[in-house]
């Protein structure tokens, strides 16, 4: 019985542990990729925005994220340690879900119902292939940009 109960305890401190490291990764991708975005933004201003119509911001917006997006997928099947892969999901996730919290800023409900359908399809799927705490963990931390934004 006192085994159990220390392996528990044992696994509680772990993914506390995973989840904070989870979070730092992931605060270092978005800052990154938000970077990347502005770097982005400049370019495309500079080139493209000779009638300061910003014709490009939506497409920079969801391509950022989508682009983040393709990348963890690609990385997801390669040897990197699973704690990057995973802060690239989430971080993946953030981004584009901001970007289209901005695109659909209003429509709301829209946006509200997109996002819950993502989720529950990205639940059931962790839980179909049988995914550790951190994978869940993820998801919660993907919301926090969302929050932040709104």
């Amino acid at each position: 019985m006192t085994k159990t109960k220390k392996y528990n305890w044992e696994l509680l401190r772990i993914n506390i542990l995973n989840t904070f490291l989870l979070a730092l990764i992931d605060l270092i991708l978005i800052v990154i990729s938000y970077t990347l975005y502005f770097l982005t933004f400049l370019i495309f201003e500079s080139i493209f925005n000779k009638d300061n119509s910003y014709w490009f911001v939506s497409i920079i917006r969801i391509g950022i994220g989508i682009l983040l997006f393709g990348i963890s997928l690609i990385i997801s099947r390669s040897k990197i340690k699973e704690i990057i892969k995973i802060a690239l999901f989430t971080c993946s996730c953030s981004v584009l879900f901001v970007g289209l919290a901005v695109q659909l800023h209003n429509y709301l409900s829209i946006f509200y119902i997109v996002i819950t359908i993502i989720y529950l399809i990205t639940t059931i799927y962790f839980i179909i292939k049988k995914k550790e705490f951190i994978y869940y963990s993820s998801m919660i931390l993907s919301i926090i940009p969302i929050i932040i934004y709104i």
